[in-house]
């Protein structure tokens, strides 16, 4: 029982530590070639003040995309 709280207290620590922070894009700056198989769909037609409904996703195949967040 020691053993397995240990390991799982040394597995939470060291994935606390390797931990990357995410990189993302900001405010819709185009960066080229940098984040090819991210994109966003958008509704067919602006709302009435001016506004678009749009949906983020990631690219994981030629054909289908999966949605991560709405805007």
């Amino acid at each position: 029982m020691r053993r397995g709280i240990m390991l799982a207290g040394i597995a939470i620590l060291a994935a606390l530590v390797l931990a990357a922070p995410a990189g993302a894009i900001t405010y819709g700056a185009p960066d080229g070639e940098g984040h090819p198989q991210v994109g966003a769909l958008l509704a067919p037609q602006a709302y009435s003040d001016g506004t678009w409904a749009a949906c983020s996703g990631t690219l994981i195949s030629p054909t289908r995309s999966s949605s991560s967040t709405k805007l």
